[in-house]
């Protein structure tokens, strides 16, 4: 078969959660799914607490790609590059291949950011970004006890806990002055780096890795500082951009991301843009829950029904066990936070003329999300659609 109703670029979340809401709504309609990896289905989130959860990479795959063509009636290509996209003929080239598609979906995923380090292609130097990346790096570490981060975002700190609590040596390194800079305030940064060192993790603030070594005992992270830290791992968790190449290619607009309107329609009929790689109406949003809601707004347009996705307040939940963090982020500078703190538990609000904006949780203040958010001004979420965290480090 050489023609299909939906082709999706992208076996990622956004990809397969984008098939499973359409087979909700339509049984027949013939899908394909292109993808570079082996198109297994996989919770990504679990891959920055396997080691402490004694979970091998292999554990993590709920699915095939086989048992995905079976379950949900459709075609996967897996381990497959798309060589380009011609939008006037509705058409893929595949391995010399045409496909010709009705609607196309663009789910190609964020790729990580990569720094100038000298070093950076040592072998034991890695980013993790999915399944194939999570098998290498355990493959690095298996009976290795030192790993480096670079980077105190989301990412570096959630494998920190993880790592830490499975008996390893942890260091993070961190141009910053506290964790999740930029996302939460630096009391509520402060509470987290707490919690991390109490396990173990050990901080290296306000500098950065220079260059990596490779010694005959492991390697040699030389910082800025002059500081040399020898570890036998480096993850580096320094953030995600929108990967974006191929849509470029097929002269489709981009800026951050892929260009789409609140219908997730790029500038050409019938292609759209969902997940870590698109940008709606000017905003990027590398996050689960602007995912889900946008994967069941999209399975209703091409299933018939066009459907503007909506978004209402999404708070971000950090997975570390060390010191939980839940956080709004506000989306206006005119008001102000007022905090509660003692140790590890921070209570942050952030109010304009006492409507509540944004709220930031430690520890054992996590508990209060739901109460909070009944609480929010009900104007947040109409005003602020989503949350723009293009310029925020995931990593």
């Amino acid at each position: 078969m050489n023609t299909y109703d939906v082709v999706i670029i992208g076996s990622g979340l956004a990809g397969l959660t984008l098939v499973k809401e359409i087979r909700k709504l339509d049984k027949d309609k013939s899908i394909l799914v292109v993808t570079s990896d082996q198109g297994e289905s996989y919770s990504k989130p679990m891959l920055s607490n396997s080691f402490s959860k004694g979970k091998l990479p292999a554990q993590l795959v709920m699915a095939t790609a086989q048992a995905l063509e079976k379950q949900f009636n459709i075609r996967v290509f897996n381990q497959t590059r798309v060589d380009s996209i011609d939008p006037n003929a509705q058409r893929i080239t595949v391995n010399d291949q045409y496909i010709d598609y009705h609607q196309l979906v663009l789910a190609t995923g964020a790729e990580c950011r990569q720094l100038p380090i000298k070093g950076k292609d040592i072998e034991e130097v890695v980013s993790i970004n999915d399944l194939e990346d999570y098998r290498r790096f355990r493959s690095l570490a298996e009976n290795k006890r030192r790993i480096l981060i670079m980077g105190a975002g989301l990412i570096g700190c959630e494998f920190a806990d993880d790592l830490i609590g499975s008996d390893h040596e942890v260091h993070i390194v961190d141009p910053s002055e506290t964790a999740l800079s930029g996302l939460i305030p630096e009391i509520a940064g402060n509470a987290l780096v707490k919690g991390l060192e109490e396990s173990g993790v050990k901080f290296h603030f306000g500098t950065s890795v220079n260059e990596i070594i490779k010694k005959s005992d492991g390697i040699c992270a030389v910082l800025n500082n002059g500081l040399e830290l020898d570890t036998d791992v480096v993850i580096s968790a320094v953030g995600l951009q929108p990967n974006t190449s191929l849509a470029e290619s097929a002269d489709i607009s981009c800026n951050r991301g892929i260009v789409v309107n609140s219908f997730l329609e790029t500038q050409i009929n019938n292609i759209y843009a969902l997940g870590d790689c698109a940008e709606i109406d000017g905003k990027v949003m590398l996050y689960v829950m602007p995912l889900m809601k946008s994967a069941r707004a999209l399975a209703k347009t091409v299933t018939g029904k066009r459907t503007e996705v909506q978004f209402d307040a999404m708070p971000i939940a950090t997975k570390t066990p060390s010191c939980p963090i839940v956080v709004l982020p506000p989306q206006e500078n005119e008001g102000n936070w007022v905090f509660q703190c003692n140790g590890k538990d921070v209570l942050g609000l952030y109010k304009k003329n006492d409507e509540l904006k944004g709220f930031v949780l430690t520890n054992r203040h996590a508990d209060l999300k739901n109460t909070l958010l009944k609480k929010l001004d009900p104007e947040t979420p109409k005003r602020n659609p989503a949350m723009d965290l293009s310029r925020i480090t995931p990593g």
